[in-house]
């Protein structure tokens, strides 16, 4: 009986991994909470760009908008306001399993 709790625990523990790798690995999930992340960070870096605005309700991406995007950078600063008070960004964070220990917020 020793033998049959130890076989079902492992096979819970392996399936508990499985399950835990299917979601790290979930192409779907991080794009959308990635953008989730993105789009809460522009929003207070550009928050009048009227081509950001347009791109992000209609879901396209220009690349002029593009080449904005990789010059851009984010000020530390900024980063922890929108952790701190973008309720969205934080669900995201939690999402990509970012530890809340990871963070601050």
């Amino acid at each position: 009986s020793a033998i049959f709790v130890e076989s079902t625990l492992a096979t819970a523990s392996e399936l508990t991994a499985e399950k835990h790798r299917q979601r790290l690995e979930n192409p779907q999930r991080w794009a959308v909470n990635f953008m989730t992340l993105l789009k809460g960070l522009l929003l207070h870096v550009w928050p009048c760009d009227g081509e950001f605005l347009e791109a992000h309700s209609l879901g396209t991406l220009t690349e002029p908008l593009l080449e904005k995007l990789r010059e851009t950078q984010i000020d530390r600063r900024i980063f922890d306001r929108v952790l701190e008070t973008d309720e969205h960004v934080q669900h995201a964070l939690q999402e990509l399993d970012i530890q809340t220990a990871d963070h601050k917020y």
